[in-house]
């Protein structure tokens, strides 16, 4: 089991919900999942080289988009929406 697994899961939950800026992602069960990661990649770190949680949830964007199983789009109706 991948430790993104669960953020992945929210991230398509959240995408299917119809919510498509990130603004509207990085929210709810993704804020907190993504969270979760972000401070057990960061233990032990100094708090400057801490990882915020927004650039785990973009990297799990971006990752999820390579794979195909998200696209973005831009214009009136853009937004991340499920291939």
């Amino acid at each position: 089991m991948s430790k993104y697994e669960k953020l992945d899961a929210a991230i398509l939950r959240a995408i299917a919900d119809g919510k498509r800026e990130f603004v509207q992602l990085h929210a709810g069960d993704v804020l907190e999942e993504a969270k979760r990661i972000a401070a057990a990649e960061s233990d032990g770190k100094p708090s400057w080289k801490s990882v915020p949680s927004y650039r785990v949830t973009d990297r799990r964007l971006q990752a999820l988009r390579r794979s195909g199983k998200i696209r973005f789009a831009r214009g009136s109706r853009g937004g991340w929406t499920l291939c």
